[in-house]
């Protein structure tokens, strides 16, 4: 298989291994779980403070994820321990494994949408917007502090590591479909095969224990809000039109 250069440190989390979280001895107040920043990756806190470079001052009004005593988060962990019970296939485990290892927009050069020969500059656009799209996630994830599942969740287990950051919203639904999107405004008579290769993926983080079905509808929101100022910046109108010229030939 092909070595990619992994452009974001939401890429990396892998090697930092699960995150324990520590018990109180004092009773502990279901609303008051989080996902504090002293149980973050050091590593992360600091990219955390990056500015992005392509899209700036990018407006994002994602509401608050709900309450963790809420009747929503009962409901998506009742769905993640249904997915726990009945989609770890062996075959699904390993892509999520490899997922977990990968630029997200590499499941579209798997699927034959894209080619590292005739997309150079899609590719490297892509590579590019991933690591500004990332600053805005973890912008949100430290304002919001969204416990993990299985900071609530005795019964849930995990596939791979816990990411040493907050869940919400999704990084990977976010960094996924941001491709889709640009790809489907580059391709749009692939856009249903983009948007469903980038929904599988963001949902195979719920089914690997990692993100609430909410992480990942927040993941989309804030995608499509990214790309939308994308696609309309005027300084980045160059970029675009030299990658969107790939699909033209």
């Amino acid at each position: 298989m092909k070595s990619y250069f992994v452009a974001g440190m939401l890429c990396l989390l892998a090697v930092y291994g699960a995150v324990s979280y520590a018990s109180a001895e004092a009773p502990v107040v279901v609303n008051d779980i989080r996902f504090t920043d002293e149980m973050w990756a050091k590593e992360l806190l600091e990219a955390s403070k990056v500015e992005p470079l392509l899209v700036k001052n990018l407006i994002i009004d994602l509401p608050a994820p709900p309450a963790n005593d809420s009747k929503e988060t009962r409901a998506d962990l009742d769905v993640m321990l249904n997915q726990q019970v009945h989609d770890r296939t062996p075959a699904t485990i390993e892509l999520i494994k490899e997922e977990n290892n990968t630029l997200p927009f590499y499941a579209f050069e798997k699927s034959g949408l894209l080619d590292a020969a005739t997309h150079k500059k899609t590719e490297a656009l892509l590579i590019q917007m991933d690591t500004d799209v990332s600053s805005y996630i973890y912008q949100q994830k430290l304002k919001f502090k969204r416990a993990r599942p299985t900071q609530l969740e005795p019964k849930l287990t995990t596939v791979i590591p816990v990411p040493p950051h907050a869940a919400y919203p999704s990084g990977h639904s976010t960094q996924i479909h941001a491709a889709a999107y640009l790809l489907s405004h580059f391709d749009p008579a692939n856009k249903t095969k983009y948007e469903k290769l980038a929904h599988d993926f963001a949902v195979r983080r719920e089914i690997a224990g990692v993100h609430y079905p909410g992480d990942t509808k927040a993941g989309m929101t804030l995608a499509r809000t990214y790309i939308d100022q994308f696609v309309k910046d005027p300084e980045l109108q160059p970029l675009v039109a030299e990658a969107q010229a790939e699909f033209k030939k």
